[in-house]
Parts: C-alpha cells; sequence; structure tokens
C-alpha cells in the first residue's frame, strides 16, 4: 500500500509541476513584449497604445516607421528626455543613421537607404533623438567624443516627422 501511496503523491506533484510549467510559460509568452514594443520603450513612447509598424530588427540593426493612431500621443513622448527639435545638425547623428540604413539595406529591408536619409534630413517639424546605450548620460545631452570613440557601442536614435505622424526608430550595436 505503501509503494502504490507514493506512486499517485508522485504522479500528482508531477502533474502540478507540469501545469504550473505550462502556465508559466502561457504567462511569459502572452506578456513578452514585441521587438517594436522594446523600441518604443527606448526612446520614451511607451505610452502610445495604438500604432502600426514596419520594418526589420537584426543582431547589428533596427530600422522601424512607426506610425502612432494619434498624433497627440506623440507630444508628451517628445516633450521627455532625450528628445530635440529639428533640425539636427550633428553630423555624427546622421551618419549612423547612414550606416543602419546601410545596414538594412544589404539584408533587403531597405530598397535604398540613402534615398531614406535624404527623406530624413529634409523633414522641417519634428524632432530627433539620440541616446548610447553604454553612456546613459547621452540622453540629456549628447557627447560624440565618449560614442565615437569607442571600441564598442549600442546607439538609439529616433526622428519623428510631425507633418506625417510617423517616429523612424533606428538602433546600432557593434
Amino acid at each position: 500500500m505503501k509503494r502504490k501511496t507514493k506512486k499517485i503523491i508522485t504522479g500528482i506533484v508531477g502533474g502540478i509541476v507540469a501545469a504550473c510549467a505550462v502556465a508559466g510559460l502561457v504567462f511569459f509568452l502572452m506578456t513578452k513584449k514585441s521587438d517594436v514594443e522594446l523600441a518604443m520603450e527606448e526612446i520614451g513612447a511607451e505610452s502610445i497604445e495604438e500604432f502600426e509598424h514596419r520594418g526589420k530588427s537584426s543582431n547589428a540593426a533596427t530600422f522601424y516607421m512607426i506610425t502612432p493612431e494619434h498624433a497627440a500621443d506623440v507630444e508628451q513622448v517628445v516633450a521627455g528626455e532625450g528628445w530635440h527639435e529639428l533640425p539636427l545638425a550633428e553630423k555624427q547623428v546622421w551618419n549612423s543613421i547612414g550606416t543602419v540604413l546601410d545596414t538594412m539595406e544589404s539584408q533587403g529591408a531597405v530598397a535604398d537607404g540613402r534615398l531614406v536619409l535624404r527623406d530624413l534630413q529634409e523633414i522641417e517639424s519634428g524632432y530627433w533623438f539620440f541616446l548610447d546605450k553604454n553612456h546613459p548620460e547621452t540622453k540629456a545631452e549628447p557627447d560624440y567624443k565618449k560614442t565615437y570613440y569607442a571600441t564598442e557601442f549600442h546607439l538609439v536614435m529616433a526622428v519623428y516627422d510631425a507633418t506625417e505622424n510617423i517616429i523612424y526608430y533606428f538602433e546600432m550595436k557593434i
């Protein structure tokens, strides 16, 4: 009788453990954020709940075009830390965005990276964002010497076109 009881208890405990594992996996998959949701958090735009996006992410580079459902949602985002009114005069940031676009073009995610870059540089009404994740203080005030003389870097950049209501998100890891 003891042996049978032990088997029953072992079976019940095993079943409970398996059920907990399945429930945990389901919870994880339901709450796991997508790459674009993580990108939105990087630029302080996690409050924008309704949006469409297209783009691609790889190990080295990410490019998303994010179109918020409501332009008013973006107003509080661009008022946050790290956002600056256009024009963007810093060539280093444009060069980094160009590098991301070149990488995405080589992966087939962008047809003509230089054309996209030129179009971005012509945006008249909007904001830009820059963060070197290896030097988080650059979010408040970009310090390009720290960034561009480093042996490795992880850059997050964005441009918001207020006229078209599009956030262009770029990330580069080297």
